[in-house]
């Protein structure tokens, strides 16, 4: 069988041109910083000052057909096919708040990407922890333990060849990507902001394809894992430029996890017998979600 070069497909993987939104301009007598009613039909949009007694859901008027009523579909398990990359770029110190309000202390690159109706993110950070089996938690590796410094390079090249491998799916080479970080850059913002730069134009209008992993472990205060994008290369090549045509999963003891057309091409994204053995291959499931499973897959009950 050969393999499908993901660099040689055409153009056709580039979606047209769309038109920016045109901003509607505020009524005459409305104030700056004010917020217009919603007239009827309109999404309501209330001021961050509001509060829950002053919410009135029925000066909305709700249609049926709205699609977000519907659940979203998302991404499965395996190989997701022409999938759009919305947001590729670097993100200073400082920028970007969690969920508690606390903004980011590194900066990173932020990949975000769009599966039917969900995004799936991922972030890339600098390198400024090393773990392995006797340090697995915490602050890791001691600097000062002979062996900080090869998982500290180590590290690294995981980190930057993952970052490379993203700005890759674009259709980008790799004598392109050199030539473009030439100059050595002065620290991981100015490199996020030049490697991502290369592709930026490309961001939200070029297919690609993109492997969907399970997380490894269901983490605090769930009962399952969910569906992640990966963020290393420990599994193999996991993001391309999109291939055209219809690829069937083949799994078998000796190939593992491959994609194959009607015309015996081989997709370049696939997954070893090592990769389907792991955690990251099968949804894991407690509590709850698992009693739920237990009883759908229960057996039939006669009643007469």
């Amino acid at each position: 069988m050969n393999t499908v070069d993901s660099n040689a497909a055409t153009a056709a993987n580039i979606l047209p041109a769309q038109a920016a939104p045109t901003l509607a301009a505020a009524p005459a007598n409305q104030l700056p910083g004010q917020v217009a009613a919603p007239a009827m039909g309109a999404s309501a949009v209330l001021p961050q000052e509001a509060t829950l007694a002053s919410f009135n859901p029925f000066t909305v008027s709700v249609n049926d057909n709205d699609e977000s009523l519907s659940i979203k579909s998302g991404g499965k398990f395996g190989l997701n096919t022409k999938v759009i990359i919305t947001e590729f770029a670097p993100k200073a110190a400082g920028t970007v708040p969690n969920k508690s309000g606390v903004m980011n202390a590194q900066p990173f690159i932020q990949l975000v990407l769009k599966i039917q109706d969900r995004e799936y993110n991922s972030r890339f950070y600098p390198v400024t922890k090393v773990y392995n089996k006797a340090y697995p938690n915490g602050d890791g590796v001691p600097q000062s333990d002979p062996a900080f410094l090869d998982l500290f390079k180590e590290q690294w090249k995981q980190t930057l060849g993952t970052i490379v491998h993203v700005t890759k799916s674009f259709g980008v080479t790799q004598e392109q990507i050199d030539n473009h970080l030439a100059n050595c850059p002065n620290g991981f913002l100015e490199y996020a902001t030049r490697i991502t730069g290369l592709v930026a134009p490309m961001v939200g209008t070029a297919y690609q394809d993109v492997f969907v992993q399970w997380q490894y472990k269901i983490r605090g205060g769930k009962d399952k894992t969910y569906l992640e994008l990966p963020n290393n290369m420990l599994s193999g090549r996991w993001i391309c430029k999109h291939v055209p045509g219809e690829f069937t999963e083949v799994i078998s003891a000796e190939t593992g996890l491959t994609y194959v057309d009607p015309n015996n091409q081989v997709h370049p994204i696939s997954k070893s017998p090592a990769f389907l053995a792991s955690k990251n291959a099968e949804q894991q499931k407690t509590g709850a979600s698992a009693a739920q499973d237990a009883i759908n897959n229960a057996p039939a009950t006669a009643t007469w």
